[in-house]
């Protein structure tokens, strides 16, 4: 007996700029050769689509053995990855946090299990990401500007963190290279592929998403420990170090070391793979 494959492409919006433009069918959106590549790893391709003076982002996603054996060594399936990051992405705006501007989503599946998949989103426009507009900062490239823009930025960044748990969200990517800051001053989250929902708090994964933020700012040279210390009472809403904010620095220490190990072993498995040079 022979499965059924099921192809499903759905539009939010743009879909004649789309459909003039040649995408007219699921095997169009994966063909190898479309848009400009920006970033490959194991399962999954970034591609860049510029059309009629506009850029788009397009993730494409497909059923890898290897990820599958290490889900079921680990007692689950393989996440419908393209559908999971386009419901993420409404949640994240339902939150109040700006994020990319949902275009498209597709998949191909057997047994509604996801064989193949991809999500389109927008461009933000003239914005970048804080881990690049600091390390210009620290490296003179840049006006460092004062004191106080540098503290607004850090109880910005907190708020945005805690807007996210307080909603039951918990991005697991948390790493300055994934919130911009546009034009027009505001912050946005993206690369939500991976945002786990759950509506009662998990101190375990909101331990791991500070410890995201406090690795990747230790990497800033003009990050200093007062300003870590800072953003986890901004995030805390409170006015002291006391017992609580102790421990949850202790817990925060500790995952940072985890990272920071796994991170070495995983670009060179990236390397290996010549994912990244």
């Amino acid at each position: 007996m022979i499965f059924p494959m099921v192809q499903e492409i759905r539009f939010e919006t743009d879909e004649a700029l789309f459909r003039q433009s040649g995408f007219e069918t699921y095997a169009h959106f994966m063909a190898p050769d479309t848009g400009t590549h920006v970033a490959r790893k194991r399962g999954r391709v970034v591609r860049r689509l510029d059309l009629e003076g506009r850029s788009f982002f397009l993730k494409r996603n497909r059923f890898h053995w290897i990820e599958f054996f290490k889900g079921l060594l680990h007692m689950r399936f393989l996440p419908r990855n393209g559908l999971r990051e386009w419901r993420n992405i409404d949640l994240v705006t339902r939150a109040g946090i700006p994020t990319v501007r949902r275009v498209a989503w597709g998949e191909r599946r057997c047994l509604s299990r996801e064989i193949s998949s991809f999500t389109i989103t927008e461009k933000l426009y003239g914005a970048r990401s804080l881990k690049e507009i600091l390390q210009e900062r620290a490296a003179g490239k840049a006006d460092a500007g004062s004191f106080r823009e540098k503290r607004d930025l850090i109880q910005r960044v907190a708020r945005l963190a805690s807007r996210l748990h307080r909603h039951g969200l918990y991005h697991q990517d948390f790493y300055l290279g994934h919130i911009y800051k546009g034009p027009d001053e505001v912050l946005y989250l993206i690369d939500l592929q991976r945002v786990l929902c759950s509506p009662l708090a998990s101190r375990r994964y909101r331990i791991k998403d500070l410890a995201q933020i406090h690795y990747s700012a230790m990497e800033i040279p003009g990050i200093s420990a007062s300003d870590r210390l800072r953003f986890l009472l901004a995030y805390t809403g409170s006015q002291r170090v006391g017992r609580e904010e102790r421990e949850m620095i202790q817990k925060i220490l500790a995952k940072t070391g985890r990272i920071a190990r796994h991170t070495v072993k995983l670009l060179e498995r990236r390397r290996r793979r010549k994912e990244i040079p």
